[in-house]
């Protein structure tokens, strides 16, 4: 008797320890989506870019393009955060499950704006062209898939040299897509402007 009562004891005990154990940290894109408490910057990142409609989300990504991992950049991303995918997928995927999570949610009007921000370029061999012009195409493709109209606003923000006392610039380019009316292919309507540089 003795025995059952301890082995039972034995057992709460173990039940309560473990229902009180912290979990344990996980990167965001082994579980698809985030908890903004528990964010540590992936390591091997190469750069980050804002995506802002007006959900604002930060999005790190490796060399390759590929979505390491995310974070809600205000209140409204936060509502939104947990219906965007980002496991296995590239900066392209991961946009469009931006922008369609959040036409879901009533933040698309006819006015929106999707802003690009390359706010950090961790590796020099970064292609900053290329990051844009994925984006921009992620931005046709949902207005075409959506019926909806976006303007886009790209923002490269460089950082300050330690060693040159100038301050840091912005570039900006804008441009505006709308959706597809006839029932041809539409040719992409994304012609790549020349960054400019703006003090």
């Amino acid at each position: 008797m003795k025995k059952t009562i301890f082995i039972l004891l034995m057992l709460l005990l173990l039940l309560s320890m473990t229902s009180c154990k912290k979990e344990p940290l996980k990167a965001i894109s082994d579980v698809g989506s985030v908890q903004e408490e528990n964010l540590v910057a992936p390591e091997n990142y190469a750069s980050v870019v804002f995506v802002t409609i007006n959900p604002k989300i930060k999005l790190y990504l490796d060399v390759y393009g590929e979505v390491l991992a995310m974070e809600p950049a205000n209140d409204d991303a936060k509502s939104i955060i947990d219906k965007i995918e980002i496991k296995n997928h590239n900066l392209q995927q991961v946009v469009e499950n931006i922008i369609t999570a959040s036409n879901s949610a009533g933040f698309i009007n006819d006015t929106a704006t999707v802003i690009f921000e390359i706010a950090e370029i961790k590796n020099k061999n970064i292609d900053v062209n290329n990051i844009i012009s994925i984006a921009k195409t992620s931005v046709d493709n949902c207005t075409k898939t959506l019926n909806v109209s976006l303007s886009v606003e790209t923002l490269l923000v460089k950082e300050e040299n330690p060693s040159d006392s100038t301050s840091s610039e912005q570039a900006v380019t804008e441009e505006s897509s709308k959706p597809a009316k006839s029932s041809k292919p539409a040719k992409s309507s994304l012609n790549l402007p020349d960054l400019r540089f703006i003090e």
